[in-house]
């Protein structure tokens, strides 16, 4: 009797052995929120689905000039609220992440002179961008992260870091919206054949619309893919209207690698 039940324990034993573990330890292992603890030298937030997926489309949004800082939570002042709205998540489940700018510093390499916003050809990476480049290397390392489908947007100082990453970059992502910015066309040249919408107001007090309108021209002379939406009316703060538009985040999650 006793060599039975000693016979049973060493079979359930074995059972429990080669039975695979749960789904709970894998996501556990795997745990999307695990974004939130790589290592940079800015502030960043992870703003994570409200839906399970087994792989992930990510948004690396690049706030504006009025953000910047090191609170990690001014850089959430816009778009935040509108892509982690359950109605935005239900049609279009995603993670979003918003790097802090420091004060003082830019996304991209330009100058400001007399509220005149200049892209700088020969500058190299910024120390912020340079961080941005590290946090979206990791971000793509995770086993949850769809690399055929991370984006970059930005508005404002974002538009033109926009720009610049897409760039040095452009094999990271399925596709970018740049919100009243501007960019090195030179450069430019070689991305010319990505997804990219292209986001101005007409009346902009602060990056002339001129910087768009040389992008579409640019775009329109070499037959690229860019699309450039301006606003008649527009001043400024365009992007609200912009990313909220329906037509917006339908195209950019068609879009894939």
């Amino acid at each position: 009797m006793k060599s039975i039940i000693y016979l049973l324990i060493f079979i359930g034993l074995s059972f429990e052995a080669c039975t695979p573990k749960s789904n709970s330890m894998k996501n556990k292992k795997d745990n999307i929120s695990d974004l939130q603890n790589i290592e940079i030298n800015i502030p960043f937030r992870v703003l994570e689905s409200h839906t399970d997926l087994e792989k992930y489309p990510v948004i690396v949004f690049l706030h504006g000039a009025g953000e910047r800082g090191n609170d990690n939570e001014f850089q959430l002042h816009h778009i935040a609220k509108f892509l982690q709205d359950s109605s935005t998540q239900a049609k279009y489940p995603h993670i979003a992440i918003f790097p802090q700018c420091p004060l003082d510093k830019y996304w991209a390499p330009v100058s400001i002179n007399d509220n005149v916003w200049t892209v700088d050809s020969e500058g190299a990476m910024t120390m912020p961008m340079q961080e941005v480049e590290k946090l979206i290397e990791q971000v793509r390392q995770h086993p949850r992260v769809d690399t055929s489908r991370v984006y970059l947007a930005g508005l404002s100082m974002g538009g033109f870091g926009t720009f610049d990453l897409l760039c040095r970059r452009p094999e990271w992502f399925a596709a970018a919206i740049a919100i009243c910015g501007g960019a090195d066309l030179d450069k430019l040249k070689e991305v010319i054949k990505k997804p990219v919408r292209v986001f101005h107001g007409a009346k902009d007090p602060v990056v002339p619309v001129s910087l768009s309108r040389d992008v579409d021209s640019l775009n329109t002379a070499l037959g690229g893919s860019f699309e450039y939406f301006e606003y008649p009316e527009g001043d400024h703060l365009v992007w609200d209207q912009a990313m909220e538009d329906p037509a917006t985040l339908k195209w950019l999650f068609e879009q894939k690698l």
